[in-house]
């Protein structure tokens, strides 16, 4: 590992993105979100570069239903994906 080196684990980019819509059914509340995350390249390890990770997307949705009467009280499930994305296809 010297200067001018990457460091590991740290991807070139790295973005994020959601969004969330809550609406009343009658019962109570029902929230639907959905998150997405970029992750650039990067080396996992500083001496090893076949540690070499490729660029890859993440997906979760999240569905959350809060009955009426019972503010504190959240049921709901995370459903979480990955998608690897080819590098050189990316403009």
């Amino acid at each position: 590992f010297k200067i001018g080196d990457r460091l590991p684990q740290i991807p070139d980019w790295s973005l994020n993105a959601g969004a969330e819509y809550g609406f009343e059914i009658g019962i109570g509340e029902l929230t639907l979100r959905a998150d997405v995350t970029y992750k650039g390249d990067q080396y996992l390890t500083p001496v090893d570069p076949t540690s070499y990770q490729d660029t890859y997307l993440l997906y979760s949705g999240r569905i959350s239903f809060v009955p009426s009467g019972f503010e504190g009280v959240e049921l709901g499930g995370k459903f979480p994906a990955s998608i690897h994305i080819d590098a050189s296809q990316v403009a």
